[in-house]
């Protein structure tokens, strides 16, 4: 799969884009009837824009919602997207469903699936937003795993629930940890860093997960704005030292220990 189409996510500009990726590129039908036919309530009805199948294939459906009267995206989508999976003729066949809920003009977009627990709704999502858009590699990567190579009904269930699932996710998390660790191990060696006068094994291996598990909280808190509101912080710090320093080794010495400590 070529970088362009790996990060497919990134071309989703319209409507008409998104059912040319669903349809020709991951081989969905387009619906026989286009029509979501339930009567919402109007609390939910004023915040649709526009809804339609979108497309289908056997007995699974991908819905499509516009949402409008919005002021804040991150925090209201959500919301109103639990009402909508959580109303009663959808709720019935969540299993069935995916969800693409779309919000000022395709500059937010989530990609939701729902899952009937007792009384409850349990929602799996990857959210589309203007600060993470060059952030698409996993999303783009998961959600493709919805290109078909059957129509039989188990190879489409296998592959709805593959590309929204958690553990592929956190696997392929922890697979990319490994490889970093391994790469910041071998760089560390290079420079002959001196950690602690412990086996250096050991000693170099707590090193590393300290500096990945720092660097890892500060990812956390800077997506709650909790630096200056800048939700890209951490990027923007490194482009700032690279323009200055880059190349001579100072970036944990007397960049990231400002941030740690």
């Amino acid at each position: 799969m070529s970088e362009k189409e790996q990060f497919w996510i990134e071309s989703i500009k319209n409507l008409d884009d998104l059912k040319r990726q669903f349809i020709e590129k991951f081989n969905w039908d387009n619906p026989k009837i286009k029509e979501i036919p339930f009567d919402f309530n109007e609390d939910i009805l004023s915040k649709i824009r526009q809804k339609e199948i979108l497309a289908e294939k056997d007995v699974f459906r991908i819905c499509y919602f516009s949402i409008k009267n919005v002021s804040n995206p991150e925090k209201e989508l959500k919301t109103i997207e639990r009402k909508i999976l959580s109303f009663s003729e959808i709720k019935q066949n969540l299993d069935k469903s995916i969800f693409v809920f779309e919000h000022d003009n395709f500059n937010y977009i989530d990609f939701v699936r729902g899952e009937k627990i007792s009384s409850r709704v349990r929602i799996k999502r990857f959210s589309i937003n203007p600060e993470n858009r060059d952030k698409l590699r996993t999303p783009s990567e998961r959600l493709a795993e919805l290109k078909l190579e059957s129509a039989e009904y188990s190879h489409i269930k296998n592959k709805v629930e593959e590309a929204f699932s958690v553990e592929a996710v956190t696997d392929k998390f922890y697979k990319e940890y490994i490889e970093l660790f391994e790469l910041l191990k071998k760089e560390l060696i290079k420079q002959k860093v001196n950690v602690e006068n412990k086996k250096v094994n050991e000693s170099l291996r707590d090193f590393i997960h300290l500096i990945l598990d720092r660097i890892m909280f500060l990812h956390f808190v800077q997506k709650r704005g909790c630096f200056g509101g800048d939700k890209n912080f951490l990027a923007n710090f490194w482009d700032a030292y690279k323009e200055k320093f880059y190349g001579e080794n100072k970036f944990h010495q007397e960049w990231l220990n400002v941030l740690f400590f």
